[in-house]
Protein backbone atom coordinates (compact mmCIF):
# COMPACT_ATOMS: atom_id res chain seq x y z
CA UNK A 1 0.00 0.00 0.00
CA UNK A 2 2.76 2.28 1.24
CA UNK A 3 4.24 1.93 -2.44
CA UNK A 4 0.99 2.25 -4.12
CA UNK A 5 0.76 5.55 -2.31
CA UNK A 6 4.33 6.83 -3.10
CA UNK A 7 3.97 6.05 -6.88
CA UNK A 8 0.61 8.70 -6.68
CA UNK A 9 2.78 11.38 -5.49
CA UNK A 10 2.17 11.50 -1.92
CA UNK A 11 3.96 11.41 1.29
CA UNK A 12 4.17 8.79 3.93
CA UNK A 13 3.84 11.32 6.77
CA UNK A 14 3.65 8.87 9.76
CA UNK A 15 3.44 5.09 10.56
CA UNK A 16 2.22 4.37 14.50
CA UNK A 17 2.49 0.60 14.99
CA UNK A 18 -0.26 -0.07 17.77
CA UNK A 19 0.55 -3.58 18.37
CA UNK A 20 4.44 -2.78 18.87
CA UNK A 21 3.69 -0.35 21.53
CA UNK A 22 0.81 -2.25 23.10
CA UNK A 23 3.36 -4.84 22.96
CA UNK A 24 5.96 -2.84 25.40
CA UNK A 25 4.06 -2.06 27.60
CA UNK A 26 2.49 -5.80 28.06
CA UNK A 27 -0.57 -6.02 26.09
CA UNK A 28 -1.11 -7.94 23.37
CA UNK A 29 -2.87 -6.79 19.79
CA UNK A 30 -3.30 -7.93 16.88
CA UNK A 31 -1.27 -5.82 13.91
CA UNK A 32 -2.72 -2.51 13.75
CA UNK A 33 -1.44 0.20 12.12
CA UNK A 34 -1.99 3.94 11.63
CA UNK A 35 -0.66 5.47 8.57
CA UNK A 36 -0.85 9.15 8.03
CA UNK A 37 -0.67 9.88 3.92
CA UNK A 38 -1.31 12.51 1.86
CA UNK A 39 0.06 15.68 -0.54
CA UNK A 40 0.55 18.89 0.73
CA UNK A 41 -0.08 20.62 -2.27
CA UNK A 42 -4.05 19.21 -1.93
CA UNK A 43 -4.54 19.78 1.96
CA UNK A 44 -3.12 22.62 2.38
CA UNK A 45 -5.64 24.24 -0.18
CA UNK A 46 -8.37 23.07 2.55
CA UNK A 47 -6.45 24.74 5.53
CA UNK A 48 -7.03 28.32 5.12
CA UNK A 49 -10.68 27.77 4.53
CA UNK A 50 -11.29 26.72 7.79
CA UNK A 51 -7.65 25.93 9.59
CA UNK A 52 -9.22 23.62 12.46
CA UNK A 53 -9.40 21.19 8.94
CA UNK A 54 -5.91 20.24 10.01
CA UNK A 55 -6.82 18.23 12.86
CA UNK A 56 -8.14 15.56 10.34
CA UNK A 57 -5.21 16.03 7.78
CA UNK A 58 -3.21 14.83 6.00
CA UNK A 59 -5.60 11.53 5.55
CA UNK A 60 -5.54 9.09 8.14
CA UNK A 61 -5.53 4.99 7.01
CA UNK A 62 -5.53 2.45 9.52
CA UNK A 63 -4.43 -0.97 8.63
CA UNK A 64 -5.85 -3.90 10.81
CA UNK A 65 -5.80 -7.76 11.13
CA UNK A 66 -9.04 -8.98 11.97
CA UNK A 67 -10.03 -12.03 14.69
CA UNK A 68 -9.81 -14.63 11.29
CA UNK A 69 -6.10 -13.22 10.03
CA UNK A 70 -8.26 -11.05 7.53
CA UNK A 71 -6.11 -7.71 6.49
CA UNK A 72 -8.64 -4.75 7.05
CA UNK A 73 -7.97 -1.25 5.40
CA UNK A 74 -9.92 1.79 6.21
CA UNK A 75 -10.06 5.61 6.33
CA UNK A 76 -12.48 8.30 6.72
CA UNK A 77 -14.50 9.40 3.78
CA UNK A 78 -14.22 13.12 1.96
CA UNK A 79 -18.00 13.73 2.03
CA UNK A 80 -17.98 13.20 6.39
CA UNK A 81 -14.65 15.52 6.16
CA UNK A 82 -16.41 17.87 4.08
CA UNK A 83 -19.64 17.92 6.62
CA UNK A 84 -17.25 17.63 9.71
CA UNK A 85 -15.77 20.92 8.85
CA UNK A 86 -17.92 22.87 6.03
CA UNK A 87 -15.43 22.53 3.65
CA UNK A 88 -16.26 23.69 0.01
CA UNK A 89 -13.57 23.05 -2.14
CA UNK A 90 -14.70 20.52 -4.15
CA UNK A 91 -11.73 20.31 -6.71
CA UNK A 92 -9.33 19.52 -3.99
CA UNK A 93 -11.87 17.58 -1.60
CA UNK A 94 -12.30 15.41 -4.86
CA UNK A 95 -8.40 14.95 -5.95
CA UNK A 96 -8.38 13.98 -2.46
CA UNK A 97 -10.65 11.63 -2.57
CA UNK A 98 -9.65 10.34 -5.96
CA UNK A 99 -6.22 8.92 -4.76
CA UNK A 100 -7.58 7.49 -1.68
CA UNK A 101 -9.99 5.43 -3.90
CA UNK A 102 -7.55 4.37 -6.54
CA UNK A 103 -4.85 3.11 -3.76
CA UNK A 104 -7.65 1.23 -1.75
CA UNK A 105 -9.48 -0.37 -5.08
CA UNK A 106 -5.69 -1.75 -6.32
CA UNK A 107 -5.56 -2.89 -2.55
CA UNK A 108 -9.27 -4.55 -2.22
CA UNK A 109 -12.45 -3.96 -3.18
CA UNK A 110 -14.72 -1.68 -1.17
CA UNK A 111 -16.99 -3.30 1.51
CA UNK A 112 -20.54 -2.27 0.22
CA UNK A 113 -21.29 -2.45 3.93
CA UNK A 114 -19.27 0.26 5.01
CA UNK A 115 -20.97 2.31 2.55
CA UNK A 116 -23.65 3.85 5.72
CA UNK A 117 -20.98 5.36 7.65
CA UNK A 118 -18.29 7.59 7.48
CA UNK A 119 -15.52 5.36 7.23
CA UNK A 120 -14.85 3.42 3.99
CA UNK A 121 -13.45 -0.07 4.86
CA UNK A 122 -11.68 -2.78 2.81
CA UNK A 123 -11.40 -5.98 3.16
CA UNK A 124 -8.18 -8.25 1.38
CA UNK A 125 -9.66 -10.77 -1.00
CA UNK A 126 -6.79 -12.91 -0.66
CA UNK A 127 -5.10 -12.24 2.92
CA UNK A 128 -1.56 -12.09 2.01
CA UNK A 129 0.87 -10.94 5.51
CA UNK A 130 0.06 -8.34 6.95
CA UNK A 131 3.67 -6.76 6.62
CA UNK A 132 2.93 -7.45 2.62
CA UNK A 133 -0.18 -5.87 2.77
CA UNK A 134 0.70 -2.62 4.30
CA UNK A 135 4.23 -2.45 3.14
CA UNK A 136 4.38 -3.11 -0.54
Amino acid sequence: MILIIEAQGWCLFARIDHAEHARKIGLELRPTELILIGNPGNGTRLMPEWQLSAIDLPMKVLAWEDEHGQVRIAHNSMAWLKQRHGLTDEKTLQAIDDVLTKVCAIIVPENPRGAHIPLRVFVLVQPPAFNQAVYN
